[in-house]
């Protein structure tokens, strides 16, 4: 039986985001969610085409439909509306910006087919195909430029990849297993802004007493979810995994959304469960990426942290065995006489050396009324402080 202890963060709201039924799978869901984008792109551009009288309007069709494949890629937008949601979700200058890059773009890309073929009976597919070549040879400089504007000018990025690397920077330095923890659910509640998540830490008995944490999971082991998760890691959806696993249909009734393994060298150290998210969306593919890159980094910083809290137990054992010896040795040597009585014609000097820690010997001295002396001398079997046979 697999034991996990749980720590759990939850948002203290009234009641949790409700989670929206999916009747299409994903792929076809983000399929019709681009073409509602673009669409709505192409319905932008149509209106702005009446007010606009030169053909310059058409380059906005291009810059329009890049804005919304970018947003969409960013914010998993379903529905109409993708200006509104890229003005609430990034900075002015990141949208001024991105605006303007589109813009040059396209345009340096209309300019150079318009200055290379100034004949005007120059056929279309001349003119559509090099376009099209243009715009292959361009586009690693479009992307550069994109990146570098999301990085220093996208406010969420920022912050995101800032939380991240100051929690990874630190990995390696922390090896308290509950401070670990601790932090490994900040920056996920940070950075992806979930409604609830809790680690699951895979531990033994003896780590289990040493610990701070008091919700405890057993799991079968035996229970395919266990084997499921080593053979495909990465993060996955739970509503997506048809396993007969009665720990997923208890996270399926929890309403959790997403499971991230934590495996080391083949071994489970342990699960990061996500519950829906606050702004009832769907977690985007950057999000998933980020679970995909922190997974194997937590795991082996988790692993390392185990054993520290391991070997912090086996010394706090041996303090304890050593500090009973010590008062088994006390109370032993309270049993033996303090003062060595005088006889005459003898001198008495009795030496007592356990060999071990603890021993079982006894000696004492017995005068009696006649002026005689008794000696008691008692010899154990065995050695140390186990009990004699």
């Amino acid at each position: 039986m697999a034991v996990f202890q749980v720590s759990s963060r939850t948002v203290p709201l009234v009641a949790p985001p409700k989670k929206k039924p999916r009747r299409l799978r994903q792929e076809w869901t983000a399929v019709i969610g681009f073409v509602v984008a673009v669409s709505s792109a192409g319905g932008l551009y149509a209106l702005l085409a009446i007010f606009i009288p030169s053909d310059i309007k058409f380059l906005l069709l291009p810059v329009f439909v890049y804005l919304a494949a970018m947003q969409f890629q960013r914010y998993n937008l379903k529905i109409p509306g993708f200006v509104l949601n890229m003005l609430l979700n990034s900075t002015p200058v990141y949208l001024l910006l991105t605006i303007c890059l589109a813009f040059v773009y396209y345009s340096v890309i209309t300019g150079l087919e318009l200055l290379i073929h100034q004949s005007p009976v120059v056929s279309h597919i001349i003119l559509i195909t090099t376009a099209l070549t243009w715009t292959i040879i361009l586009d690693p400089v479009r992307v550069y430029a994109q990146k570098r504007i999301e990085q220093r000018f996208n406010v969420r990025d920022r912050e995101v990849v800032k939380a991240v690397e100051a929690f990874t920077s630190t990995l390696r330095e922390e090896i308290d297993l509950d401070q670990l923890r601790e932090r490994f659910l900040t920056v996920i509640q940070r950075t992806m802004q979930p409604y609830s998540v809790s680690v699951w830490i895979r531990t033994s008995h003896e780590q289990r007493e040493q610990s701070s944490s008091t919700e405890e999971i057993m799991v079968a082991d035996d229970d395919p979810l266990l084997a499921y998760v080593l053979s495909y890691p990465g993060a996955l959806e739970i509503d997506r995994l048809q396993l007969d696993s009665p720990v997923l249909q208890d996270l399926k009734r929890r309403a959790a959304e997403m499971l991230l393994p934590l495996a080391s060298q083949g071994e489970l150290i342990g699960l990061l469960i996500l519950g829906p998210r606050l702004k009832v969306e769907a977690y985007t593919h950057e999000e998933r990426a980020m679970l995909d890159t922190l997974a194997p980094q937590v795991a082996p910083a988790l692993r390392v942290a185990q054993m520290v809290q391991e070997q912090k137990g086996q010394v706090r054992e041996r303090e304890r065995i050593e500090q009973e010896l010590r008062t088994a040795q006390a109370i032993q040597h309270a049993f033996l006489p303090k003062d060595v009585p005088a006889f005459p014609g003898w001198q008495l000097a009795p030496y007592y050396r356990p060999a071990r820690e603890v021993g079982g010997d006894f000696y004492d001295f017995l005068p009696f009324e006649d002026g005689q002396l008794g000696f008691v001398i008692g010899d154990v079997t065995g050695k140390g402080y186990q009990p004699p046979w």
